[in-house]
């Protein structure tokens, strides 16, 4: 019995070490703060369009929300060069051989992403030229650039509800996050350092954005349409979550749904192994009583696994 027990620690050791908890909230993480900004920066560059480097580090995070980890520097750090092109050259390495320009504001973009003050939603993965994102996904918007102009799509039938936080998006419209971006925006980022990007300095910006978005005006149609406006309050953009929402709570169902899979999984396994070896031993000692008992034995504990 010892061995068996052995065998089932080692199968739920396995089975527990590929838990991964979608619903990671948001924080100023300083290493993946660095990270995201390293990606964004290979990707983007240092341009000033705050729209394009937000959707593109927003874009990033999404992609990363699918990869192990159990926070997200390590999920940026499960990206791949399938994901990101030139990716091995630059991951590893540290942030001011990577970063050579700009480094202040990357930090920001990241650091914005990171802390749920802008992010697209949850299945917005694609960001490449046209032809390429119209393949896998649905064109959303795009930005115009040197040598081509760059594409944001998403991937299903429709824009996804919900961020990679798993809270609700206030609007899904181009012109929403257009407008949000700019209001982001900042005229100087020389005081966002890798010292203190989680620290007091690089927060300030947060109670200016919420006094700000107060007065934002969403247009729900297409960029260029005037015609259908709403006025988006601070306590829409900033509204708490519902509890069923919530993702501590939806850790607790989550591993509640882990356990009562987790003995779906493993007591019809363990049952099935003890009666085989049971049978196994019966056969060979040729004792035909105990094959008979070996039989029943087995037919019950059948019966049980298909139970449970």
């Amino acid at each position: 019995m010892k061995k068996y027990s052995l065998l089932l620690i080692v199968i739920l050791t396995i089975f527990m070490g590929n838990i991964r908890v979608r619903a990671l909230e948001p924080k100023c993480d300083k290493e993946a703060v660095m990270q995201l900004a390293k990606i964004v920066y290979h990707e983007v560059g240092g341009s000033n369009n705050m729209f394009s480097q937000l959707n593109t580090a927003s874009i990033v995070l999404n992609n990363a929300d699918g990869k192990k980890g159990s926070n997200w520097y390590q999920k940026l750090m499960n990206l791949t060069d399938k994901n990101y092109g030139g990716y091995y050259k630059y991951r590893n390495s540290s942030f001011d051989s990577s970063v050579t320009k700009y480094k202040g504001r990357m930090l920001y973009i990241a650091k914005t992403v990171l802390t749920g003050n802008y992010n697209l939603p949850k299945n917005m993965k694609l960001q490449a030229i046209k032809s390429i994102v119209t393949k896998y996904g649905t064109v959303w918007t795009y930005v115009e650039a040197k040598p081509y102009d760059v594409y944001f799509g998403y991937s299903g039938g429709s824009l996804s509800s919900k961020d990679v936080f798993d809270r609700n998006v206030a609007s899904t419209s181009v012109s929403y996050y257009k407008k949000l971006a700019k209001t982001l925006e900042l005229s100087d980022y020389s005081k966002f350092t890798t010292s203190n990007i989680c620290g007091k300095t690089s927060t300030t910006k947060k109670n200016k954005v919420e006094e700000e978005q107060e007065d934002i005006i969403i247009e729900e149609n297409d960029v260029e349409s005037t015609t259908t406006r709403q006025t988006i309050s601070k306590d829409e953009l900033y509204k708490d979550v519902p509890a069923c929402e919530n993702p501590k709570t939806l850790k607790i169902v989550y591993y509640i749904k882990l356990f009562i899979n987790i003995i779906k999984f493993l007591v019809p396994i363990a049952l099935i192994v003890t009666s085989t070896v049971t049978c196994f031993k019966a056969i060979i000692q040729m004792n035909s009583e105990d094959n008979r008992e070996c039989f029943l034995i087995l037919m019950k504990k059948c019966i049980a696994a298909i139970l449970v």
